[in-house]
């Protein structure tokens, strides 16, 4: 109590100053209607003004789990849309087994660390061994191929990126057919080479590129277009626009195929007795 008595006489100024101001605003607010709706106004205003800052910060904050949300709903969705495809093809019809209907499998994941400027490049997500991520999965941003996973620890894992010019991938044009490679080469991470397109191929800017399946990827996955078409003489090379914003990669899908490793060993067999 003594503390409080000398904390009061020690500020009484300033506390007289506030009493008087505060039953001076009161009295010119209560006697005239001008000041009075004027003051409530600007009060109105920065109390709004503090309640959308408030709520801008809160919204920020919840960002992130938001953005698990989209990723957790695009992957259903994208299950979803890859069991429609095959049903499209009778393969509900035709198959007693089921493993093809399920053969492809989604996981998300965050891009923590990222590279774009270097010869080879990679990246890391999130997500590793525990959570059944392995060595050779394809992964995909939402607009495109991304590239494919490198080598997983329990909690991490690095992936091979597109943009790496010692990791080419089969790709083909969409609308024709024309099968090729899509080889990277720096600097520039918005775009990639499709190479060796015989000069007989009509091929026509803007026509999509998307993944063959000889690659690791799901068939006819989005890549990019068509920019540019160079004639390098008995052959076309072909600049191809990314669908995928590589400098931009925030999250990503991990895909996994059931039926890689059944392909693999059939096919590794063939090549051996060769």
């Amino acid at each position: 109590m003594q503390r409080f008595l000398h904390f009061i006489y020690l500020y009484r100024t300033h506390i007289l100053f506030i009493i008087l101001a505060v039953v001076s605003l009161s009295l010119v607010t209560s006697r005239n209607p001008y000041q009075g709706s004027s003051f409530f106004n600007s009060s109105n205003y920065v109390a709004s003004l503090l309640l959308k800052t408030q709520s801008n910060i809160v919204e920020y904050f919840n960002l992130r789990h938001e953005n698990k949300q989209l990723l957790e709903e695009n992957k259903k969705l994208k299950q979803q849309l890859k069991l429609q495809e095959l049903a499209q093809t009778h393969l509900y019809e035709k198959m007693s087994d089921t493993s093809k209907l399920f053969q492809y499998i989604y996981y998300t994941a965050k891009v923590i660390n990222n590279s774009t400027d270097k010869h080879a490049n990679y990246f890391t997500i999130d997500r590793g061994s525990k959570d059944g991520i392995k060595k050779g999965m394809s992964v995909v941003s939402s607009d495109g191929v991304a590239g494919v996973v490198y080598s997983t620890s329990r909690h991490f894992s690095t992936v091979t990126s597109l943009l790496n010019a010692q990791w080419p991938i089969y790709a083909k044009i969409k609308s024709k057919g024309i099968s090729g490679i899509l080889r990277w080469s720096k600097p520039d991470p918005e775009y990639t080479y499709f190479d060796y397109v015989a000069k007989h191929h009509k091929v026509s800017l803007n026509d999509t590129v998307v993944t063959h399946n000889y690659s690791s990827f799901p068939d006819e996955y989005p890549v990019g277009v068509v920019s540019e078409i160079l004639d390098e003489g008995i052959k076309f090379n072909l600049k191809v626009k990314l669908f995928t914003d590589f400098r931009r990669l925030k999250y990503v899908y991990i895909i996994e195929n059931k039926l890689k490793e059944e392909r693999d060993e059939l096919e590794s067999k063939v090549k051996y007795k060769q």
